[in-house]
């Protein structure tokens, strides 16, 4: 629950901070096949706070959003929840995705939440990263340590 407050309150943040520049459009990412529902969390903060948003779900549309389609929302949220399989995050395929690299090159705004997504790509930790690895340069992330629940001892 603290966790879930945590993630609200920032969430509240950003999105108030962007109402000085107008309403802003968001790309909803819902890559969380295994319990689809749990993104509810996130739709009703966003609906709660007046910010309508589009839905996207990779699985159903067999695929990641293009780049041509995320450049038209201000911010992509991507949701993978605790999917830690088969991801779209990882283009479906555990490798770079290109659209989301060209998305915030080109100026967007991205939040990636969720807890398996280093598992999907890299399996169980540990594991450092570096400059020219898409996980150091996009995500700020230099150390892999634990995985949510697998290899952290069954803590979670």
């Amino acid at each position: 629950m603290k966790k879930q407050l945590r993630f609200l309150t920032m969430l509240i943040v950003l999105l108030s901070a962007a109402t000085v520049y107008g309403q802003m459009s968001i790309l909803l990412v819902n890559d969380n096949n295994n319990t689809p529902t749990r993104i509810s969390v996130i739709q009703a903060a966003l609906a709660n706070n007046g910010y309508s948003y589009t839905d996207y779900d990779p699985s159903a549309q067999g695929g990641s959003p293009t780049y041509s389609y995320m450049s038209n929302f201000d911010l992509v949220i991507w949701y993978t929840g605790n999917d830690g399989v088969s991801l779209y995050f990882w283009d479906g395929t555990d490798s770079d995705n290109q659209a989301i690299k060209d998305y915030i090159d080109n100026g967007g705004m991205f939040w990636l939440q969720g807890l398996d997504f280093l598992y999907d790509r890299y399996g169980q930790a540990p594991d450092t990263f570096t400059a020219g690895d898409f996980v150091y340069d996009y995500l700020g992330i230099q150390e892999y340590h634990a995985q949510s629940h697998s290899d952290d001892g069954a803590t979670g």
